[in-house]
């Protein structure tokens, strides 16, 4: 009846426990589920928050892309401004080019931005630009037109001159003159030569500056003297009743009023230059001003949106805080349950601990036999592990070496390409030096070529002058006949004739010393472009002979420093290699002090073993462990002395001193029960 009741006892206590169990898991359940409803709701308001706060990231990182291709997008509109100015000065037709490919580019750019005011006012400066280039191209085809009215009138002056002066010429020889009307003629001629010579100097510096006053003097030259001038000219031409004086007449009449119209026209060119000028400055402040405009709106973006995301990050972190309360609350709710169910477990484990009794007995034996294998094994790895840490030090020690012969070649040889890079400097510069030489050897050669041409043409000259000298002997000579001739009427001017033939006589010889001396000249100028040309052979020769060294030196210099590339690379591995195995014998040596350590700690789960033999048998017996290996500081003396471990017997499995009997002796009923 006592172990029937004993045996009641421990099933109703079972039961007790089962159901306040039950109780304490569904109220743990219950405040689970509620407070997993709480952090439901507070991460839903999170996810909220940062879907609004994702939002606001991607709207500002859109407004700083929008900053970014703006920003860039008017550096380029600058350098284009800076080529402009660049053609509005020089007015270079490769600049010209070099602004229409830069446009097209910034029109991409523009484009992909969207910003249409933008893309409008580029649209106006390039079309601004181009209608600066076509009037600046029709008043430069004007300004080389510009001459040839001035040119036609010269011609036809030079021409009426050459006539008149011919006959005055022929007719002095006779003893006569022009007629009053062909001598006014002449000096009429001469007075609109000097007009025109003054007009063509005009437009030389109005071409050459583009100042406008050099058009008023112009007009006033044209409205005054010039025009009295020419005036004079045509009634003089109609005078002589010359059918072709009349016809130049009237062409340097008509070609004065075709130059001031185009001197009228120019100004109109210039005008229009100069108010595209000005647009084109507009135009590219307006460009300014509007990306101006589009940044200032990505800023107002940014800010907004920050704003946002601040409000957006505000919520989170409360949603946040929120969640993290009904955790805590949750949590101490657990606690609490825990606790209590702790308290129950400890009351009726009392009871439940007798039945247990014999299950302590087969795991007790089970931990023997085990620790006694984690013994063996621990010893074994031990011995293992310290021939590979000697083995990794070896290998750790040649590899060093190794790497520090590697280390001085690759120094050695970084000198070498480091020097054979210097050299391939020198040889440029030298190579650059002597082409410098050889240039001004050709320029040199050229200056003889054209001194050489000048002396011929000096010499054809003094040649001209001796015929002349010679034709004019030959009519002195003609005269003294014909004065001879004359008798005493002639006398006078066969004085005369004399003298001419006597100076005639005397230009002779002087162009006849003359002539030797500048053929002397000649042929010294010959043997100095012969020697010049020699020189300038061996000029040549020794740039080519310095190209060849400078690319011997160049491949030299490029192989030196693929071979020092090479061996840093070699280098390189050594040193990965070193580290591994640096690595490996560190990691060795840990193996063989964790072995040493394992095979304590079988030591210590052997004592482990008999103390809860000891207190399975309530002190009956306690199980003595089995043979260990050598201690740590044991194998590690051994390593260093580069000795192999002592061997240790083979474990011995210890049986329990005593039968295992049960601290609290249970019937089979009773155990049935349990």
């Amino acid at each position: 009846m006592l172990h029937r009741f004993q045996s009641a006892t421990i099933k109703t206590r079972l039961m007790m426990f089962s159901g306040m169990a039950v109780v304490l898991m569904l109220v743990l359940v219950g405040s689970n589920r509620l407070a997993s409803q709480r952090i439901d709701q507070a991460y839903q308001e999170m996810e909220t928050a940062n879907a609004e706060i994702d939002t606001a990231n991607q709207a500002i990182d859109q407004a700083n892309e929008l900053k970014e291709q703006v920003s860039e997008a008017m550096m380029h509109v600058m350098d284009l401004r800076l080529t402009e100015k660049t053609f509005l000065q020089f007015h270079d037709t490769e600049v010209r080019m070099q602004f229409g490919a830069d446009a097209t580019s910034v029109t991409g750019e523009l484009e992909a931005i969207g910003r249409q005011d933008i893309l409008g006012h580029f649209a106006s400066y390039r079309g601004e630009f181009d209608q600066y280039g076509g009037v600046h191209g029709a008043h430069e085809e004007l300004k080389g037109a510009m001459s040839l009215p001035i040119d036609m009138s010269m011609m036809s002056i030079n021409s009426v001159m050459d006539d008149l002066e011919g006959e005055q010429a022929v007719l002095q020889l006779e003893g006569e003159d022009l007629g009053p009307v062909e001598l006014e003629l002449l000096n009429v001629l001469r007075d609109c030569k000097i007009f025109f010579l003054e007009i063509q100097s005009l437009q030389q510096q109005y071409l050459a500056t583009g100042d406008t006053d050099y058009i008023d003097q112009y007009r006033e030259l044209a409205e005054g003297d010039g025009l009295v001038a020419i005036d004079a000219l045509v009634e003089f031409s109609a005078g002589l009743e010359n059918s072709d004086y009349m016809a130049k007449a009237e062409s340097v009449e008509s070609s004065l009023g075709q130059f001031m119209g185009y001197i009228d026209q120019s100004l109109a060119y210039g005008d229009q230059e100069l108010e595209l000028r000005r647009q084109l400055n507009q135009t590219g402040h307006a460009i300014i001003t509007a990306a101006e405009s589009a940044l200032a709106e990505a800023d107002a973006s940014v800010t907004s949106e920050h704003a946002a995301a601040e409000a957006a990050k505000t919520i989170a972190l409360a949603a946040k805080d929120a969640a993290n309360s009904a955790r805590d609350a949750a949590n101490r709710m657990a606690l609490i349950i825990v606790a209590v169910g702790i308290a129950i477990f400890l009351v009726v484990s009392w009871w439940i601990v007798r039945s247990v009794n014999s299950s302590l007995n087969n795991v007790i034996a089970g931990l023997s036999q085990c620790s006694s294998d984690v013994s063996g094994s621990a010893r074994q790895v031990s011995e293992a592990s310290n021939g590979l840490a000697r083995e990794a030090s070896q290998q750790a020690a040649t590899v060093e070496e190794t790497a520090s012969s590697l280390e001085e070649m690759a120094s050695v040889t970084k000198q070498n390409a480091d020097l054979a890079t210097e050299a391939n400097k020198l040889m440029e510069e030298a190579k650059s030096i002597v082409d410098q030489a050889n240039g001004s050897m050709h320029q040199l050669t050229e200056s003889i070529a054209a001194i050489d041409k000048a002396s011929n043409e000096t010499s054809q000259i003094i040649k001209t002058i001796d015929e002349i000298a010679f034709q004019t002997n030959l009519l002195a000579l003609n005269a003294a006949v014909e004065a001879a001739r004359a008798g005493d009427a002639g006398k006078g001017f066969a004085v005369v004739a004399e003298e001419v033939r006597n100076l005639a006589t005397r230009s002779s010889d002087e162009a006849s010393n003359t002539g030797v001396l500048i053929s002397r000249t000649l042929e010294r100028v010959k043997e100095g472009a012969s020697q010049v040309s020699q020189a300038n052979d061996a000029f040549t020769q020794v740039t080519e002979n310095a190209a060849r060294v400078s690319e011997m030196m160049e491949q030299i210099a490029r192989a030196s420093q693929q071979q020092a590339q090479g061996v840093d690379q070699l280098n390189s591995a050594v040193g990965m290699m070193d580290q591994s195995i640096q690595t490996t014998a560190a990691n060795a040596e840990e193996s063989a002090g964790a072995s040493h350590e394992l095979t304590s700690q079988a030591d210590n789960m052997n004592h482990y073993v008999g103390d809860l033999v000891a207190l399975a048998v309530g002190g009956a017996g306690r199980v003595e462990p089995p043979a260990s290996a050598p201690s740590a500081a044991a194998q590690v003396a051994a390593t260093t002395a580069n000795a192999e471990p002592v061997p240790q017997p083979a474990p011995v499995s210890a049986a329990p001193s005593a039968a295992y009997e049960d601290v609290i002796p249970l019937e089979d009923d009773e155990m049935l029960e349990v």
